[in-house]
């Protein structure tokens, strides 16, 4: 469902929206130099896409069904466009584990580990989660894909039998330290390797040996008291002397003061050169306060064509770096926490993300921003005439309207301070009704044993289908598992991505299931058709019900409807000859859909019930 592009503005200030519109965090970009129209980019929690028309169209790139599908960078063989190396989970923070290098020799079928056994690279085990390596930045030798280096939190790594089956494939360590970023110098055939974390360095003989690189002391990477720095580094043989570098700096997590500007560098004359600062128009870290990389590429044969990879979008500029164009088209990557629905409605839906506030989707598809800050729960209420979005997010707790209103809504001093990470209720009578947890809100995760298909999962979410006995999902840290049955066994729902699922919403009029993935945006699949049933004998009397199941009204009983009753999509009533129904209120609907309604049987071919009939009577009419 997306989204796939930076949403349009539904009343946002315009210095807040060019602060905040797009999709998500993409922490590289790189090029297959045998296809020169061809670029990668990717998401460390929701993986891989690539563009063969220079950026102005991407497609996935085939990690949706890996069991850590974040990517944080890629390699492609010089022997084959067709054969990549993937550094996988999230190189950057800790969204994802990064479980090794990925190897795949049919540009994304298929894919294998290539994390060596005896000789091997270092990874985060799943089951010692507290012991986080981060895969940054993979290097191939331009002329020989056997050749992978690897820049880790453990050091300096390197294969040279990359290409070799899984099994034979070793790593050996060639410096200790913490890498960022690892480049060629394109003239020197692999043995000039540029390396970066919060300072930089060079080595001429292939990375066993670095001197560091000086600085200008008057540039902001020297002066700046930030605490967490980091320097992404690039060349192109179209200028093979001229490197690159973007630096990224803030305060750490929850930072208020951030700092993101652009470098470069020429290898033979020394000479440093001030380009820019990035700023609001793209969402740079300067103007967004978040913790999180950027990521810049120089096309291999024009060293003034640059692309710029943020937590939102990704850009590109040909003049060098200094105007630049959103290139974020077709790349769903939302880090999702949590969405909502109308529940009369269900084509309006609405989502808090990380680093994209609040964000709504109308009955068109068409996305609208209407909320700043890191987004959390958030639930449209519509009528046939009126819309108005609650949304709670670290900017506060508020209502919308697409007209441009605005009301902050504190629900009370005792939870001031976390009131945006509330989760709330809407009362569907009531607007202004609402339900807290009233406590501070914690995620409610588990790990699952004793399964073999939820072994080294998180547990984050959980629904059960009101109309299919024992049918039951759950969002897990590598997608959606469901079970059939009471004594079913769980299995994967395969069409969607293996990212983190935060929220599960069934929605039981519609009778759809929504997740809300941390990297992959909104995803929706449809439920199965309507099942059960429930017999109704004697006289009930049943108020402002929902009809989820299939009703069957028996022969002599009475079931009297009042108030308001909303019936599922897909649901009938049957009665039964000598069975009554009788309306006091209204029969609702969703907009836009049709009810298969009243199935009213005769006697006709019931040989005890000769000379009776169902009926349905309307009181209010």
């Amino acid at each position: 469902m997306g989204p796939t592009e930076s949403p349009e503005n539904s009343n946002l200030t315009d210095y807040s929206y060019t602060r905040i519109k797009g999709t998500g965090r993409l922490i590289f970009i790189e090029f297959d130099e045998r296809l020169p129209n061809r670029i990668f980019t990717g998401s460390p929690t929701g993986g891989l896409f690539v563009s063969d028309d220079k950026g102005e169209s991407w497609r996935v790139g085939g990690t949706d069904h890996l069991f850590v599908p974040g990517v944080s960078h890629i390699q492609v063989a010089p022997e084959s466009s067709d054969t990549w190396f993937i550094a996988s989970g999230d190189g950057d923070t800790d969204f994802t584990f990064s479980i090794g290098v990925a190897r795949t020799k049919d540009a994304g079928k298929t894919w294998e580990w290539i994390n060596g056994v005896d000789e091997s690279l270092p990874v985060t085990e799943l089951n010692k989660p507290w012991n986080v390596v981060r895969i940054r930045k993979l290097l191939v030798d331009p002329k020989n894909g056997n050749r992978l280096w690897a820049a880790t939190t453990e050091g300096l790594f390197l294969t040279e039998n990359a290409l070799a089956p899984t099994a034979e494939v070793r790593w050996r360590k060639l410096a200790g330290g913490a890498f960022q970023d690892l480049c060629f110098q394109p003239e020197s055939r692999g043995r000039t390797v540029l390396a970066s974390g919060r300072e930089l360095w060079m080595s001429t003989d292939s990375g066993t040996h670095f001197n560091k690189i000086e600085i200008p002391r008057d540039f902001s990477v020297i002066t700046d008291d930030l605490p967490e720095k980091w320097l992404t580094i690039r060349m192109s043989a179209d200028a093979p002397n001229l490197l690159y570098v973007a630096y990224t700096a803030n305060e750490g997590h929850g930072s208020h003061r951030f700092n993101a500007e652009l470098y470069t560098f020429h290898l033979i004359d020394k000479r440093w050169s001030f380009i820019r600062e990035f700023g609001k128009g793209m969402g740079a870290q300067k103007q967004m306060g978040h913790g999180r990389h950027q990521s810049i590429a120089v096309h291999p044969k024009d060293a003034s064509t640059l692309y710029w990879g943020n937590v939102l979008r990704v850009h590109k500029s040909e003049d060098g770096g200094n105007t630049w164009e959103d290139l974020t088209r077709g790349i769903g990557v939302s880090n999702m926490f949590n969405i909502g629905s109308s529940m009369s409605h269900p084509a309006h839906v609405s989502y808090g993300g990380f680093d994209t506030g609040n964000v709504w989707r109308d009955d068109q598809g068409v996305w609208r921003q209407v909320f700043f800050g890191d987004g959390f729960k958030s639930v449209p209420l519509v009528t046939d005439s009126t819309i108005g979005i609650y949304c709670s997010s670290s900017s506060g707790f508020g209502y919308m309207e697409p007209d441009g209103r605005t009301d902050f809504r504190t629900p009370s001093r005792n939870v001031a301070g976390y009131q945006w990470k509330v989760h709330f209720a809407v009362d569907l009578k009531d607007e202004d009704l609402l339900y807290y947890n009233g406590s501070r809100y914690e995620d409610w995760t588990g790990i699952a044993r004793g399964d073999a298909m939820l072994q080294d999962r998180k547990v984050l979410e959980i629904e059960a289908d009101p109309a299919l006995s024992g049918r039951i999902y759950i969002g897990t840290s590598a997608g959606v598992v469901v079970k059939e049955g009471f004594n079913g066994a769980w299995s994967q729902e395969w069409g969607i991505p293996h990212a983190e699922v935060r929220e599960l919403e069934l929605h039981p009029y519609a009778r759809v299931l929504r997740a809300a993935t941390f990297g992959r945006g909104l995803w929706e699949m449809p439920l199965p058709a309507v099942e059960a049933e429930i017999k109704v004998r004697g006289e009930q009397h049943w108020t402002d019900r929902s009809i989820l199941t299939h009703l069957v009204v028996k022969n002599g009983a009475v079931l009297h409807l009042k108030g308001e009753t909303w019936m599922a999509y897909g649901v009938r009533i049957t009665v039964e000859p000598g069975g009554a129904v009788e309306v006091h209120g209204t029969i609702e609907v969703l907009a836009g859909t049709a009810w298969k309604g009243f199935d009213v049987q005769s006697s006709k071919g019931f040989l005890f019930f000769k000379g009776k009939s169902g009926e349905v009577r309307y009181s209010n009419r």
